[in-house]
C-alpha cells in the first residue's frame, strides 16, 4: 500500500466516525425531510403520526425536543357552506321589517281599512283601540269636500277636526301611530268620498 493510499483510507475513516453519529440522528428523527400528508382537511379525517414538540410555543431557536404521538382528530370547519339554508328564490318572501313606535297599542296587530266609499254619517272603522299610521282620502267631486275622523269613546274626539280635500284630490295623511281609544269612525260631508287607513292595535 502506497503512502498516498493509506493517507486516503484515514480520512475516510474520520469522516466515517464523524459522520456516523449525526445520520443515526436523522434516521431516529426521520430525517430534515419527514412530513405528514393530510387528506379531507375539512372532515373529520385522524391525522396520526409522530409530531415534535418544541421546548417553547413558538421558537426559532430551539430545536424540537420531545416526539408526541398518538391520533389527533380535525373537527368540522367553523363555518360550512352545507349548513346555511338556501335562499328563497321565485316570489317567496325574505321578509319585511316594519318600524312601530312604542305606543298604546302594544299588540302590534295590522288594522288595515281597504280603499273604501266614506259614509256620510260616523261609522266605526275599527272597534278596538287603534294607532293609526296613515289615512288615504279621496274626493271625486267637482267641490272640495270634508271628512272627520273620531275616537270611539263616549264623547268622540276628532283627530285635527276635519280633513279637507279639494275638487278631484287626494290626501295623504300620516298620523305617525297615534292612538285612537276604543276604536276609529269616520264620515264624509258628501257622498263621492273614498278612503282607507292602516294602523295597528
Amino acid at each position: 500500500m502506497t503512502k498516498t493510499q493509506k493517507w486516503f483510507v484515514l480520512i475516510c475513516l474520520m469522516v466515517g466516525l464523524g459522520l456516523g453519529p449525526l445520520i443515526a440522528q436523522l434516521n431516529q428523527s426521520g430525517g430534515p425531510g419527514s412530513s405528514v400528508s393530510v387528506t379531507n382537511w375539512p372532515g373529520t379525517q385522524a391525522v396520526s403520526g409522530t409530531f415534535w414538540q418544541t421546548t417553547q410555543p413558538v421558537s426559532l431557536a430551539t430545536a424540537p425536543t420531545t416526539p408526541v404521538t398518538g391520533t389527533f382528530w380535525q373537527t368540522t370547519q367553523p363555518v360550512s357552506l352545507a349548513s346555511i339554508p338556501a335562499l328563497p328564490a321565485g316570489s317567496n318572501v325574505i321578509g319585511v321589517v316594519n318600524t312601530i313606535p312604542k305606543t298604546a297599542c302594544p299588540n302590534n296587530t295590522v288594522e288595515s281599512q281597504a280603499l273604501a266609499a266614506v259614509p256620510t254619517s260616523a261609522t266605526s272603522v275599527f272597534s278596538v283601540t287603534t294607532c293609526l299610521t296613515t289615512i288615504v282620502l279621496n274626493n271625486t267631486n267637482s267641490s272640495a269636500a270634508t271628512v272627520t275622523v273620531t275616537d270611539a269613546e263616549g264623547t268622540p274626539v276628532n283627530d285635527v277636526v276635519t280633513f279637507s280635500i279639494p275638487a278631484y284630490s287626494q290626501l295623504i295623511q300620516p298620523l305617525g301611530g297615534v292612538a285612537f281609544t276604543s276604536g276609529v269612525k269616520w264620515s264624509a260631508s258628501t257622498s263621492g268620498v273614498t278612503g282607507a287607513m292602516l294602523g295597528y292595535n
